[in-house]
């Protein structure tokens, strides 16, 4: 499969979500990368935990502000997330067993709900906030 660049397919208007998914997507990249150049399972295994804490810490912050201001799609989208970050666990199980073949499959797997989940929910959050009038100060 292609990676997905960043691009206008992955840029939803909103500067803090944008560069917070680039960073995600970047860490998703990395790890790819990581484990295709057959680096150490020491720097695999590092770069697998930037990638969790981060989308935990992400995704945590998008739904503090959902729930702030009654996003109506909140708990799809919560759940959403909450699929991903079991994606994540399961990766980590995979990789921690062994299983560099897997581990592989899963990545793009990742790869691909996260680019979905950008340009269909995150989009439509972004309008709603854009919308709203709601400030989103985030960290970078």
């Amino acid at each position: 499969m292609e990676k997905p660049d960043w691009g206008q397919s992955l840029t939803i208007g909103n500067t803090s979500m944008d560069l917070e998914h680039r960073l995600q997507i970047g860490l998703i990249h990395a790890l790819d990368e990581s484990i295709r150049a057959g680096q150490t399972r020491e720097e695999v295994a590092k770069i697998l935990a930037q990638l969790y804490e981060y989308t935990n810490a992400h995704f945590l912050a998008e739904n503090l502000l959902m729930r702030l201001h009654a996003y109506p799609e909140y708990p799809l989208h919560a759940d959403e997330h909450d699929r991903l970050v079991g994606s994540l666990e399961a990766l980590r199980r995979t990789f921690d067993s062994g299983e560099t073949s897997m581990t592989l499959e899963s990545i793009e797997s990742l790869r691909s709900w996260l680019a979905v989940h950008i340009q269909g929910m995150d989009r439509r959050l972004s309008s709603y906030v854009a919308e709203n009038g709601i400030p989103v100060v985030r960290r970078t």
